[in-house]
């Protein structure tokens, strides 16, 4: 097990993991079963990744150990007349009316990962907590295979619930989209992880 990392704030283009670490680090994180996530999908987040830094808007929170990315988070406010491309289109046209507004103004979490080697100490954790936090969004989203599996088991542990399917995973079917409300915010429907809507 490791020991506890510490997690920064990414300041600067600069001093963000390259492409192909995140790259690295999204096969190593989601490879195995029941992701089985491969080459080419880890290429396209890590593309995604890429052509996010260049908002200003982005948030991005990183741990390292001394010879690769421990773990990253990353993510930015999303609104739908922003989004052109046709998963996008998919994602609003399968969520009921009531998630379609919840996830406008939101903060999008584009990607967490944590190498495998890394986790189960906390890091996954804390990347999270800080992303939500200097993001300034009391609500949050993102989409995730809709799969029994650790990742889903971490944000129901945390708050998060369903607020319906978006566009397809790489499994070809659709991605569980799920939302999160900040402690301070007003009260959220009351939706778990797992539940229909």
């Amino acid at each position: 097990m490791s020991a506890q990392r510490s997690v920064r704030l990414v300041r600067s283009r600069a001093a963000a993991p390259s492409r192909a670490e995140v790259r690295e680090l999204y096969l190593q994180a989601f490879g195995a079963p029941p992701l089985n996530a491969g080459v080419a999908e880890a290429e396209l987040f890590s593309q995604l990744y890429e052509q996010a830094l260049d908002r200003s808007d982005i948030v991005v929170t990183l741990s390292r150990t001394r010879d690769r990315v421990a773990g990253i988070c990353y993510g930015h406010p999303w609104h739908w007349h922003e989004q052109t491309d046709a998963w996008a289109q998919q994602t609003q046209d399968r969520l009921p009316d009531e998630a379609v507004a919840f996830v406008d103004g939101a903060f999008a979490v584009y990607l967490l990962a944590v190498n495998p080697h890394e986790q189960r100490v906390g890091l996954g954790s804390a990347l999270l907590r800080t992303v939500l936090s200097k993001s300034e969004c009391e609500r949050a989203w993102l989409i995730t295979t809709d799969v029994d599996s650790s990742a889903l088991r971490f944000y129901r542990t945390r708050g998060w619930w369903v607020l319906g399917h978006g566009a397809d995973a790489p499994d070809g079917r659709p991605g569980l989209v799920l939302g999160w409300r900040s402690a301070t915010a007003s009260s959220r429907p009351e939706r778990r992880v797992g539940s229909v809507i």
